[in-house]
């Protein structure tokens, strides 16, 4: 009997030591099962077929975002050999893809690099695709594939080994040489457009043969004196600062050709069809260069023309066109154009900044600084605007800067055309706005915050205070000269 019971101990210790030795070796198993599979999916196809999304596994992507400067940094010849893009995104200005790459960065392996324009999960199931609208894409990188998603734009080729890989052109395809159309590669993807052979790599500079941006500093370099001949813009722009074009260029930079100059609002192919126009929306553009022709598109703002020559090709100007003399009148060419506003000789060169004599913009530390006792007597907003922080206004100024004129400043929260007609009114949204220059007066338009005044004769003409208004004395508070005004909050001495 204690045999037996020896026995049946002895055989329940074997099978607990057995049993504790599979559940080791199981769960070394599954953990051996879930080594990374996407690295041995990667590593055992070629190049030319790798379809993990970079995002999947963040140890082999090199670089993802949809920020466009990181985009543009990425593909740049200092990026990496994938990049991804995790949303949709628009790009303003031209991707160059540059540099030579090889897959996964190792210098043995093939040359190969890509864009990456979905997501995926970790067994290579495609769970998002993306789109990028971009002006264009210059492909300098051989062997450079784009994967899934939709690109909206043209793709120019300079290159051997490009590949559309389920991808769809919304736009055109153009390689600059036969062999590089006869080593392109297209799986499954899908091309809207033209696929043609340019002939030549300036073929791909063709829409903009000095400079392109919608960017609005871009925009206002490229058209000031030390600016280019041409400048196109890429898409639809709102500057909030006037622009203003100076100096003297010639056709396609050539001191031999005739003057002139010219801002393209469109996009192009090879063979010169419009394929897009583009809107400026801009507070005023003041013209100074001899032979400037705004081409296509729409012009929403007024123009004010000191020069001659001045041309609307195919544009329409949504708003009204001065000239400052006569001659610049007749020497005007409207090929095409459409005006909806008025046409006006103005008569005198003033005429042209009637609207703000000292200094106008929308940005607020311009607004600031304008209103600051280094600032000037007259200050215009040309759009509406928030400042974060708080305005102060100081310093004594007189009426147009003139010391023989009376104390006086004001802060315009309008625009108006020639004749002093208010064309629109805009919201200055501040926390608080200091008062202590005397005779100030805010017309038209809205304030959104409160105002407190330490100084006599403040004035609220034809403006909205959204808010409340505090005066440091009685006296303050009784030389207030508002007309037709309206404040929403309280308006007391305090």
């Amino acid at each position: 009997m204690k045999k037996l019971i020896s026995l049946v101990i002895f055989s329940a210790l074997i099978v607990g030591t057995l049993s504790s030795c599979l559940q080791d070796t199981t769960s070394s198993s599954v953990t051996t099962t879930k080594a990374p599979a996407t690295t041995q999916a990667t590593t055992t196809q070629a190049p030319g077929n790798t379809t993990a999304a970079p995002n999947a596994v963040t140890s082999a992507s090199p670089k993802e975002s949809s920020d466009p400067a990181a985009i543009a940094t990425g593909l740049s010849k200092d990026g990496s050999w994938i990049f991804s893009i995790l949303s949709d995104v628009t790009l303003t200005d031209p991707l160059t893809v540059t540099g030579t790459f090889h897959d996964k960065d190792d210098a043995t392996a093939a040359v190969y690099r890509k864009l990456a324009l979905y997501a995926q999960d970790a067994n290579h199931n495609v769970t998002a695709n993306y789109t990028l609208t971009v002006p264009k894409i210059t492909v300098n990188s051989p062997n450079f594939r784009i994967q899934n998603g939709t690109v909206k734009g043209d793709i120019y080729v300079n290159a051997n080994g490009f590949d559309l890989n389920g991808c769809t052109l919304n736009g055109n395809l153009y390689f600059t040489k036969d062999e590089f159309k006869n080593s392109f590669t297209n799986t499954k993807g899908t091309i809207t457009g033209k696929t043609e052979v340019t002939g030549n790599a300036d073929a791909v500079a063709a829409v903009s043969a000095n400079k392109e941006s919608s960017d609005p500093a871009a925009i206002a370099t490229g058209l000031s004196k030390d600016g280019v001949w041409i400048f196109s813009v890429l898409s639809n722009v709102t500057m909030t600062d006037p622009l203003t074009v100076t100096g003297e260029f010639h056709d396609k930079d050539d001191a031999t050709a005739a003057v002139y100059r010219k801002l393209a609002l469109y996009a192009q192919d090879d063979k010169h069809n419009v394929t897009a126009q583009f809107t400026l929306t801009v507070p005023k553009i003041t013209v100074n260069s001899p032979n400037f022709r705004i081409q296509n598109g729409t012009v929403v703002g007024d123009i004010y023309v000191n020069a001659n020559g001045f041309d609307l090709n195919g544009c329409t100007l949504q708003g009204n066109l001065y000239f400052t003399k006569q001659e610049f009148s007749d020497s005007f060419k409207n090929t095409n154009g459409t005006i909806t506003g008025k046409t006006v000789i103005t008569g005198n060169a003033d005429a042209v900044t009637a609207v703000s004599p000292d200094k106008e913009s929308s940005d607020p530390a311009a607004i600031i600084k304008g209103l600051s006792a280094d600032g000037v007597w007259i200050f215009s907003v040309l759009s509406n605007v928030t400042v974060p922080n708080e305005i102060v206004v100081d310093g004594e100024f007189h009426d147009k800067g003139d010391t023989a004129n009376a104390i006086y400043r004001k802060l315009a929260l309008y625009t108006q055309d020639d004749k002093h007609n208010v064309t629109a009114q805009f919201t200055l949204t501040v926390p608080k706005i200091t008062v202590n220059s005397e005779n100030f007066r805010i017309q038209y338009g809205t304030v959104k915050g409160d105002i407190y005044v330490n100084a006599n004769g403040f004035n609220l003409n034809g403006c909205t205070l959204d808010g409340n208004l505090y005066f440091s004395k009685q006296e303050y508070m009784d030389s207030c000269k508002n007309t037709n005004f309206t404040v929403t909050g309280t308006t007391a001495v305090q």
